[in-house]
């Protein structure tokens, strides 16, 4: 099972990799660039440090008037990826919201803290 997951997880981050050099690459840095703004979309980051053996959550927000649609986490090898999901506000989506955000849980299996990311792709109104 836990093969399955992990596969299912590297999938999704080849799948987000691909997402992201479509928009450009680096150009995604939350600065609104050009190339973003011509494919309708912008990913969004926030980072962080999880703890040594701890989890760790991060959560990160579309501008106003965006709405969510994907996101996901990039974390070390060391980590474990408890949730990833869609929020609205700062909950969870319920069926038929639209989303404005996305969070994530990652547990650290280390003696040293662990780079982490969450980010989130906004479509514009």
């Amino acid at each position: 099972m836990v093969q399955r997951f992990r596969v299912r997880v590297l999938w999704a981050t080849v799948v987000a990799s691909v997402a992201f050099s479509a928009m450009g690459g680096l150009a995604w840095a939350g600065s609104g660039s050009d190339h973003a703004a011509l494919v309708g979309a912008t990913a969004r980051m926030v980072f962080g440090s999880a703890p040594a053996f701890s989890s760790f959550d991060l959560s990160v927000s579309c501008l106003p008037g965006e709405r969510a649609t994907g996101g996901g986490v990039h974390a070390g090898t060391a980590t474990t990826l408890v949730s990833s999901f869609p929020l609205r506000g700062d909950g969870p989506v319920e069926n038929g919201e639209t989303a404005d955000g996305w969070s994530v849980t990652v547990v650290n299996n280390t003696f040293k803290p662990a780079f982490t990311n969450a980010y989130v792709i906004c479509a514009g109104p």
